[in-house]
């Protein structure tokens, strides 16, 4: 009995030195270059958790959050208040549970398509966040723990852009009825790129023929030629000017000469469009070049 006792403590004393020379070895590794990768990853977190971004980590093949910036942590503990408030708890729990409070992977989701080369963009709507975002990702071979790899994620809320355009949408809406109203003013929605007509008030019609051929600007506004130069060079600074003024003569129904006075305003996008909004006001005097 003492032998087998005395036996037992000499494997303890033998763990304890392999134990301490391990820890040994560790040590001396962070003094080398693995010292200078975790003070390099420690000023990457500390850079993350300061962008107005959305970032996290998860597993390529569990989606189990493995690292969280400080905005997603706080808005996170905000909302699932069910999984508890600790930051352990989060970054346990799959990230299809946090975002969009699901029991199973999410059917859109983009990780197969992920490549360690090229980042990924797409957009989705966080259920549990209740926010819109345009979501970065990246795949990333080597992470601790995850053999796998792991998916890079940053999240761009975007839902106070979309609001915004939103409400714009309803004031130019709004701005087009009323044009329906005056019977001397009108509103052209064209595409930056193609100047192809997207919407316009009910008054064009008093003035310019309408039919399913005139699918650009160019079809119904139609200066008179000596001006045809100065219209052009108008259509091109609305690519690039926010807001453009042009006062010319045009050529309406029974080919009779209208002066108009147009200001065209960058507006919002629509059918996947950059469009410029164009107020279109008749004018009493000619305009001469």
């Amino acid at each position: 009995m003492f032998n087998l006792l005395k036996s037992r403590k000499g494997e303890i004393k033998k763990e304890r030195r392999r134990n301490l020379s391990k820890l040994k070895d560790l040590t001396n590794n962070l003094k080398g270059p693995n010292k200078e990768i975790s003070i390099q990853f420690q000023l990457l977190k500390r850079l993350l958790d300061m962008l107005p971004l959305f970032v996290y980590v998860c597993d390529y093949k569990t989606r189990q959050i493995k690292y969280a910036n400080k905005p997603f942590l706080e808005e996170a503990r905000k909302i699932v208040s069910r999984f508890g408030s600790e930051t352990k708890t989060i970054l346990d729990k799959p990230c299809f549970t946090i975002l969009h409070g699901s029991k199973t992977t999410c059917a859109f989701c983009h990780n197969e398509q992920t490549s360690y080369q090229d980042p990924l963009i797409w957009q989705c709507y966080s259920e549990t966040f209740g926010k819109h975002f345009i979501v970065s990702q990246l795949f990333v071979k080597d992470w601790p723990g995850c053999p796998d790899g792991v998916i890079f994620k940053a999240l761009l809320d975007q839902s106070k852009i979309l609001a915004a355009v939103k409400e714009y949408t309803r004031k130019q809406e709004a701005m087009i009825r009323l044009a329906d109203e005056d019977t001397d003013f009108f509103f052209i929605v064209i595409s930056i790129d193609r100047y192809g007509i997207l919407d316009y008030s009910r008054n064009l019609s008093k003035f310019f023929s309408l039919t399913k051929k005139n699918k650009k600007i160019q079809d119904i506004l139609v200066p008179v030629p000596e001006q045809k130069q100065e219209f052009n060079e108008f259509l091109e600074k609305i690519r690039t000017n926010v807001i453009t003024e042009f006062k010319g003569n045009f050529l309406c129904k029974q080919r009779q000469k209208i002066s108009l006075h147009i200001v065209a305003e960058q507006s919002t996008i629509q059918k996947g469009e950059a469009t410029v909004l164009m107020a279109v006001r008749k004018i009493k005097e000619d305009v001469h070049s």
